[in-house]
């Protein structure tokens, strides 16, 4: 354990203040109310810090001297001198090693929403982490075994702001809480903010239902932030305050309600990969204890500055500006010599630096968590920190695994978001790998029959292969690919949700002739006559026919996108609401997706996938994954293109992954075409290099469930934007 947290077991500690005058605790209970007060143990007795021996720059307070009462929760800040700017002032902080924070309660001096209350319990001589009411729950250490390995992850990324209909054609939009989540994974858990959902009811199991092995919610780090997705951290040891207080809950319980639902995604094989925010921060408290050596504010205003730079190249021979994104920057260069909170010594260190190693030990042990997704790597700007973090946390995780030796670095990842995609933060070992943003890219254009707009992709070929094959660009020299065909960066051109994407290109023109429009209009009739309406207004059932036909072409545009994303090397990685072609309903003035008008304020919508269509695409997706994850031939690299077919304006692809004798095969259509008469007996579309079927195995076509005739598997037909995937049963004679 790091010294300081250890010395937190018995003391109030304060690292790095401002040396004018002593901090001073101030501590004492909540009282419930409108608004609820606060009632300050023993208001006439001061409790100061002092020095610690042989450490200037920490200060303590020995809990026992505090006249705490066992088995007793308290709300706390600590006062000093204003660290932020030299201003002469005192003020009070939550203190950033705050297990839990309480945004109910605000400091009682300058009392702002900047400084919510600490949060900590009084057992038995120890300080404790615990929820404001006193709620504890301990994290379960489950089998190695149990974990999936990280070649057969299917990643989760859940935002944790949803949204729901309010009766009308309105959507409301509310947050999705740790119990929300977990009624996604436990069947007799119901959601909290979301209880109508048929998802969240009691008797489903959404995320085993789709078969994703890993979650990664958006940033759980408390965050000051209401009802957005979290990225700009403000008290890194909390779980967040909001996504811990369910309607209905008297008060928040964060610790308790994420620890419940880490462990009950163990018990079902699932991987918490932790998302954190290392680049920028929102009013975290070392912005008030000792600003200048810990961050730096408007890069801009300091380019001679160090720390006001990117790892990136601006092109004139330097670095990019860091953007803060409204935050402050950590200062990951900057070094002095004081007390090191991990290893107890005085020593020339980066304070922020070892303030994150703090968080992340907490993180990895008291949330047992498996893996990390680390965000916009470039505005982190120190690669040997970065390699530092990863490095700690495979140790923690190693720790926690001991006889698992060397092969713990199997179930355990450390990633990165620095979409120019540098190689030699994999080929340096700084990272495990990195979101491998191309793929989304290229999927897109070559789902709607376009080459990649890029010097590197000569061909429409070549934008699959780079695609479905990694290892044709940077991951070819180690390294994991994290695929994905949408992820929580929706603002900006084709980067919106998939089915948005879909309904910007393409048209009714090329999806017409894909459908039978005699059946579709006869159905849209009875819809509308069930709806009480004129069936027989020509008008509108030709509008609604239209619109139903785009709608089937672009779930059949992304069903094609998908067999791409989960047949692919690398690791996929799921949006939460792709699966069932969930869409953007808010828009700007100019009806773009963007931070105000869409991104965040637009979050998953959970109702939609009860829609006939929508479900059905669901369906189709689980399958696959459920394959991905359990087909040892989709966890290797082995990829080979054994059938080509670009003649008479056809763009069908055939790939093979794994060895001939135990192979997935995808044959996957680009283009408008369909073989002639595809339903009949006869109808042929022949594939050359078709892998020898082995002696008492036989042909299974996963996407629609279905055994292959014996002898067929190489020339079944093919249809207008679609792919199959095929893979080998045993042979049981029907």
């Amino acid at each position: 354990m790091s010294a300081i947290l250890d010395r937190h077991k018995t003391h109030f500690v304060l690292w790095c203040p401002k040396p004018t005058s002593p901090p001073e605790l101030i501590i004492g209970k909540i009282i419930n109310g409108n608004p609820p007060g606060f009632e300050r143990l023993n208001p006439l007795h001061h409790l100061f810090f002092h020095q610690a021996i042989n450490h200037p720059s920490l200060w303590e307070l020995d809990a026992d001297t505090c006249g705490l009462t066992n088995g007793e929760t308290y709300h706390y800040w600590i006062e000093l001198d204003n660290g932020f700017n030299n201003t002469q002032t005192r003020v009070q902080v939550t203190d950033p090693l705050a297990y839990s924070v309480d945004y109910r309660l605000y400091a009682p001096v300058n009392g702002t929403i900047v400084n919510p209350a600490s949060v900590i319990g009084w057992l038995n001589g120890n300080l404790v982490a615990c929820d404001p009411n006193g709620e504890k729950r301990s994290p379960e250490v489950v089998p190695f075994a149990q974990l999936p390995n990280n070649n057969q992850l299917v990643i989760y990324e859940m935002p944790t702001a949803w949204s729901r209909r309010n009766g009308s054609d309105e959507f409301e939009r509310a947050v999705g809480t740790f119990r929300d989540v977990l009624a996604l994974v436990e069947a007799d858990v119901s959601g909290a903010n979301f209880p109508e959902l048929s998802v969240t009811q009691v008797g489903h199991q959404y995320l085993a239902d789709l078969g994703t092995n890993a979650l990664e919610l958006l940033p759980p780090e408390d965050s000051i932030y209401s009802r957005e997705w979290g990225y700009g951290t403000s008290h890194y040891l909390a779980p967040d305050y909001e996504l811990g207080y369910p309607e209905g809950n008297l008060s928040p319980t964060p610790n308790q309600d994420l620890t419940a639902l880490i462990n009950a995604c163990h018990h079902s094989g699932i991987r918490i990969i932790l998302d954190v925010v290392l680049g920028f921060m929102k009013l975290e408290p070392y912005r008030n204890i000792d600003f200048n050596n810990f961050y730096l504010e408007e890069p801009q205003k300091h380019i001679d500055d160090p720390d006001a730079h990117s790892s990136r190249d601006d092109g004139k021979g330097g670095k990019e500006l860091r953007n803060p994104f409204g935050a402050s920057c950590p200062r990951y260069v900057f070094t002095k010599t004081t007390y090191d909170p991990i290893s107890g010594t005085e020593k020339n260190i980066s304070p922020i630096r070892q303030h994150m190693l703090t968080f992340l030990e907490r993180w990895m042990n008291d949330f047992k968590i498996d893996g990390i997704r680390m965000d916009s790597v470039e505005n982190v700007a120190n690669w040997d920190f970065i390699r530092d973090f990863k490095n700690a946390a495979h140790t923690h995780f190693g720790n926690r695994y001991p006889a698992a030796g060397n092969g713990a670095a199997e179930k355990f990842l450390v990633v990165g978001e620095e979409l120019t995609l540098p190689k030699e933060l994999l080929t340096q070992k700084r990272l495990d790998g990195l979101w491998n943003e191309d793929f989304q890219s290229l999927i897109r254009a070559a789902t709607i029959g376009e080459n990649c707009k890029s010097p590197f992709e000569p061909s429409f070929e070549w934008t699959v292969r780079r695609a479905i094959d990694s290892t044709n660009g940077i991951f070819k020299d180690g390294g994991l690919a994290i695929n994905y065909l949408t992820s929580h960066d929706v603002e900006g051109n084709r980067k919106e949700r998939l089915y948005n994407f879909m309904q910007s290109n393409i048209t009714l023109q090329e999806s017409a002739p894909l459908f039978d429009r005699g059946k579709i209009e006869a159905e849209v009739k009875q819809q509308i006559n069930l709806e009480g309406g004129d069936p027989s207004n020509t008008t509108v059932v030709k509008d609604r026919s239209d619109e139903k036909m785009l709608h089937l072409a672009r779930l059949r545009r992304i069903k094609l996108a998908f067999v791409c994303l989960l047949t692919s090397v690398g690791v996929p990685m799921i949006l939460a609401g792709d699966e069932f072609a969930d869409q953007h309903d808010l828009f700007d003035a100019q009806g773009r997706v963007t931070h105000q008008g869409g991104k965040q304020v637009d979050p998953v919508n959970y109702s939609r996938v009860d829609e006939l269509e929508r479900h059905d695409l669901f369906e189709y997706v689980s399958r696959l994954i459920k394959v991905r994850t359990s087909h040892l031939a989709l966890s290797v690299k082995d990829t080979n293109f054994i059938h080509l077919d670009f003649n008479e304006g056809k763009r069908v692809l055939v790939w093979k992954r794994g060895s001939d004798a135990n192979p997935v095969i995808v044959v996957a259509n680009f283009s408008g075409y369909s073989t002639p008469s595809g339903l009949s007996a006869g109808a042929e579309y022949r594939i050359r290099d078709w892998p020898i079927t082995p002696p008492g195995k036989r042909w299974f076509e996963l996407t629609q469930s279905r055994k292959v005739i014996n002898g067929r598997q190489d020339k079944e037909p093919i249809f207008a934007w679609e792919a199959k995937v095929y893979h080998l049963i045993p042979d049981d004679g029907t």
